[in-house]
């Protein structure tokens, strides 16, 4: 990524009004680095992405004018000791969402995205994927993840316009449609199965792509294991409490030292309310570490082989009594939606329906997904010539919880 420096900021602009005014002309991802006064003036850095070029940029720059406002631009031949604890100001995702600039900033990153994107829709597509993976201690997705990696590389060397995951998904598709997801996954599974000798597995299309009906997970744990495994521990920590508590001495105590006294009374006090420590404990367990369940279901919603108009799917989604719909900018088929809990039989009755020629899967988000690994994203920067871990865009740094929240 390279470093530019930004001159004649006016006094009352901040980190954020600069990335406000700058972001149509630079019209690619930046964060404002540091904000500082020189001799000079005024002076913001920014870190550009890497798809982008610094002198181009500059350019741009140079000829902007704000009316009193002239703004200069210009590369460093050193930079200063820039303040690596200060958090650096990006762009707000609507306003990055708004203009169309994509999240990804680099080419592994993009490949990674791609991956991630395609790896969960087949996941939340064929159902009984996870499970059948799980058998094989997940090795059929991590080689399905390897294959789309290949897949996705060879389409980036060999198209020009990919320079976001949302566009490479759409390459992706036009030269491996949909209908080949199931076959892909089948002969991987046989291949898997004739290495280690064993009878090769016959998968029923229709019952392994079964919508789930089961939802509600907690960091990819179902919420009913949640449960089970708090009541364990409730029962535990509160054999180890009631033991300890009882053990405590209050016979041999000298009442005429305060501290000995202080602490008879204390003991005293937590014997009274040893009976109650089930209750207690219980109720504190499960306020602070089970959530409550929601009011809605989040769900992915797919088309085939594209997502219908926005027009189209508004009208769709309404008549299904699903809220707070929004294309997703990672993949071009998905978007995603919020239903109430009391609906989500309508929508179910509703996947695989026709819209505009297009085949619409309603799925369940809060289910159990395998992600990729980090040995493959270690791959994915080794096929770029490097050999750092990849980075995941911010964005999809816990599980898409900011783009369930946008609105």
């Amino acid at each position: 990524m390279s470093i530019i420096a930004v001159t004649g900021i006016p006094p009352l602009w901040t980190k954020k009004t600069v990335i406000k005014k700058l972001l149509k002309t630079i019209n690619g991802k930046f964060e404002a680095l540091d904000l500082r006064c020189t001799k000079q003036g005024r002076i913001c850095y920014l870190r550009l992405s890497e798809r982008l070029d610094p002198l181009f940029v500059v350019q741009k720059i140079n000829r902007l004018n704000f009316g009193k406002v002239k703004l200069g631009a210009l590369k460093p031949d050193q930079l200063p000791d820039l303040p690596y604890s200060v958090k650096p100001k990006g762009i707000p995702n609507k306003l990055r969402r708004a203009l169309r600039i994509p999240n990804e900033s680099t080419l592994e990153q993009i490949l990674f995205t791609a991956t991630h994107e395609i790896l969960l829709e087949m996941q939340s597509k064929y159902t009984g994927l996870y499970n059948v993976s799980k058998k094989t201690e997940h090795r059929l997705l991590d080689n399905i993840a390897r294959i789309l990696v290949d897949r996705l590389k060879n389409i980036m060397e060999t198209t020009s316009d990919v320079d976001s995951s949302f566009k490479l998904t759409k390459q992706y598709r036009k030269k491996h449609p949909h209908f080949a997801d199931f076959q892909l996954i089948l002969s991987t599974l046989h291949e898997i199965e004739d290495k280690e000798g064993k009878p090769r597995t016959q998968l029923n299309k229709q019952e392994f792509s079964k919508p789930n009906i089961k939802p509600y997970v907690i960091d990819n744990v179902p919420y009913d294991k949640v449960k089970e495994i708090c009541a364990k521990y409730i029962k535990t920590i509160t054999k180890k409490l009631t033991d300890h508590v009882n053990s405590l001495n209050t016979d041999n105590c000298d009442e005429s030292n305060p501290e000995e006294a202080a602490q008879k009374r204390v003991r005293l006090a937590l014997k009274k309310i040893a009976p109650f420590f089930p209750t207690i404990i219980n109720q504190v367990v499960l306020k602070n570490f089970v959530p409550e369940k929601a009011s809605y279901y989040k769900m992915r919603v797919y088309g085939e082989p594209f997502m219908p108009a926005k027009t189209i799917m508004t009208e769709f989604l309404k008549r299904h009594r699903a809220q707070k719909a929004f294309r997703c900018d990672r993949s071009y088929n998905l978007l995603r939606c919020k239903v109430p809990v009391e609906a989500l039989p309508l929508v179910m009755a509703a996947d695989g329906s026709t819209v505009a020629k297009a085949t619409i899967h309603f799925r369940l988000a809060d289910v159990p997904l395998y992600k990729i690994p980090e040995y493959i994203r270690t791959e994915i920067m080794t096929a770029f010539g490097k050999n750092d871990q990849v980075d995941v865009p911010e964005q999809m740094a816990v599980d898409d919880e900011e783009e369930w929240n946008r609105f």
